[in-house]
């Protein structure tokens, strides 16, 4: 079998079945080369908190799938495993159209993966960014699509509890019409209990910004209705322009969900249907039986302004266009009955957190969390029953540092590669999440990260950006307390020595507390850290990276740049937390 080029780790070839350096044990750059003896690896077109998406080519069938690949320090967590093992049991259940399919998994070398149909389009939060709202008829066209595929899912007894606009994708088959697909069920419920993880009480899943009140009080109690309160909230966001709910802080966000209104859709968009705005407003309710009976009866209240005929396949066929182009198409003014895109007037900056649910570990600003979720399902709770009680710090799920996602993982792609993010590194590719969810079950994600909408497979790699800040662009104000290398800045005080779990947990928690205005902080993988070779600034340490496999954990010494594997429990380096930023 053909071999590669050198190996990055000991300088030798190796063969196209080998995934791991033999002599270091460190996973390879993955493209070109062959998973499970049939998957051509041809290049990473997502990456998220707990995964990395690849094209390929499975040889056996002559076909291209899309395969989602772990990350190797999420492979050693069986509760994440399991959730990710869910996420291709989930969707296979349901097989529906409008369901993202997954074909097969397996387990490799380098950690279990998902096979899955390759997709090409954008999602929906892709063509909503920067304030793009859809015309009426064209929005509740989309959201019917979705909701065939959610009736599908409840009916195998299976709810979502993570829709937004992000994980409803809108595919772009060949030779067909587009049609929306449902991704990411990682933290879907099984209602049956057939489920391979078992949610606890008070558990926090799911994005805030669409998230029903009842989530609040633990994902367990998520039911098919909450998934309707989601799809309440992605019509008021590809109609209204912003987000239903959304605060500065995750805090701020729940108790917005828990005890105010939205402001009026029709102050947002008066050209949509009064009869409109008031199914967004009942799915919106507090009370889930105040909400449609089920997606059913959702989708029939909005089949008076869905488009028909000729007026659906020339509107498909323009979003067709823009889901497959590198940018969506120059907004014109609409007329009645215009399909297209277009901005809001004044489009609001969209804030949405992550916090996110990983077990076992502590994280500085659980207790806060856990405190804003005590109040909350004390607003929440229908009147005349007890709230429960606030649920304690170790029973709460470990967030996911703000600015990453995971959540993230959409079912295929987050985030989209970005030039010089390609360098060796020692997992299949750096995970970034613009929309971190508060429950896509992901550990902070190693660096680089802060990156553009969300992004399922695309037909083509985006545009390759350089490392280095645009000349065109004003230069950044970076805060006080750090050193800039390029698109990256790094604390100039370090995490105190520890375990290579310690600095995780330092770095995460100053992403959850928003460190200097800054939400990536994160663990770098060995290429970002070895950006900082030689920058006198920091102090002269041992410092740990986001490498781990099999108890050993990669470090490098600045500012020197000298690297080498340590015990990751019983070695004793510094956090060197680093962030994308701005």
């Amino acid at each position: 079998m053909a071999a590669h080029r050198p190996c990055p780790h000991c300088g030798q070839s190796h063969a196209a079945t080998i995934l791991r350096c033999p002599e270091t044990d460190m996973v390879l750059p993955l493209e070109g080369r062959r998973l499970d003896g049939r998957f051509v690896l041809q290049r990473c077109i997502g990456r998220g908190g707990m995964a990395s998406v690849w094209l390929a080519r499975n040889e056996r069938v002559d076909r291209d799938v899309a395969i989602k690949l772990i990350r190797p320090e999420v492979a050693r967590d069986d509760e994440l495993v399991a959730r990710f093992r869910a996420e291709a049991r989930a969707a296979g259940r349901i097989g529906h159209a409008n369901i993202c399919d997954i074909l097969d998994s397996g387990r490799s070398p380098i950690g279990p993966y998902i096979v899955m149909e390759r997709l090409r389009g954008r999602s929906l939060g892709e063509l909503l960014a920067g304030g793009q709202r859809l015309e009426p008829q064209l929005a509740v066209t989309l959201v019917r699509d979705a909701l065939a595929g959610l009736a599908a899912a409840h009916r195998a007894g299976i709810v979502h509890r993570d829709l937004k606009p992000e994980n409803l994708f809108l595919h772009c088959p060949d030779g067909g019409e587009p049609l929306v697909k449902l991704m990411d069920f990682g933290v879907a419920k099984f209602t049956d209990g057939t489920g391979e993880t078992q949610t606890q009480h008070g558990a926090l899943l799911g994005t805030p910004e669409y998230m029903a009140p009842e989530q609040f009080r633990g994902a367990a109690l998520a039911e098919p209705r909450t998934d309707l309160w989601a799809m309440g909230a992605i019509l008021y966001r590809t109609l209204g322009g912003r987000n239903a709910f959304g605060g500065p802080t995750v805090a701020s966000t729940l108790l917005m969900v828990a005890s105010e209104s939205p402001v009026p859709l029709r102050e947002l968009a008066p050209e949509v249907p009064e009869a409109l705005a008031a199914i967004v407003e009942r799915c919106l309710q507090k009370d889930p039986a105040e909400r449609f009976a089920d997606a059913a009866a959702l989708d029939t209240a909005l089949s008076p302004w869905a488009l028909q005929g000729e007026p659906r396949s020339t509107a498909l066929a323009e979003l067709r266009a823009a889901a497959l182009g590198d940018e969506p198409p120059a907004p014109r003014a609409a007329t009645s009955g215009d399909a297209l895109t277009r901005p809001w007037d004044k489009p609001a900056p969209t804030r949405e957190h992550a916090v996110v649910v990983p077990p076992r570990r502590r994280w500085l600003g659980a207790a806060a969390i856990v405190g804003v979720a005590g109040v909350v399902a004390a607003i929440a709770w229908p009147r005349g029953e007890p709230a429960p009680a606030p649920v304690a710090a170790a029973n709460a799920a470990e967030p996911t540092p703000l600015g990453h996602d995971d959540p993230a993982l959409a079912a295929q792609a987050r985030t989209p590669p970005r030039a010089g993010d390609d360098a060796p590194a020692p997992e299949p590719g750096p995970p970034a999440s613009p929309m971190p969810t508060i429950s896509t079950t992901t550990p902070p994600a190693p660096l680089p990260a802060e990156s553009p909408p969300p992004t399922a497979t695309t037909t083509a790699p985006p545009p390759a950006t350089a490392d280095e800040p645009s000349p065109s662009s004003p230069a950044p104000v970076d805060p006080a307390g750090v050193v800039r290398e390029g698109r990256y800045v790094a604390l100039l005080e370090p995490g105190r020595p520890g375990s290579h779990k310690q600095a995780h947990e330092h770095c995460e928690a100053l992403a959850s507390a928003g460190h200097l205005g800054i939400r990536g902080w994160a663990l770098p993988n060995p290429a970002v850290a070895t950006k900082f070779v030689g920058v006198r600034a920091l102090k002269k340490a041992r410092y740990w990276t986001s490498a781990l496999w099999r108890g050993k954990a990669r470090a490098v010494a600045l500012p020197s740049g000298q690297q080498s594997s340590l015990d990751a429990d019983g070695g004793r380096a510094r956090a060197l937390c680093v962030a994308r930023w701005p």
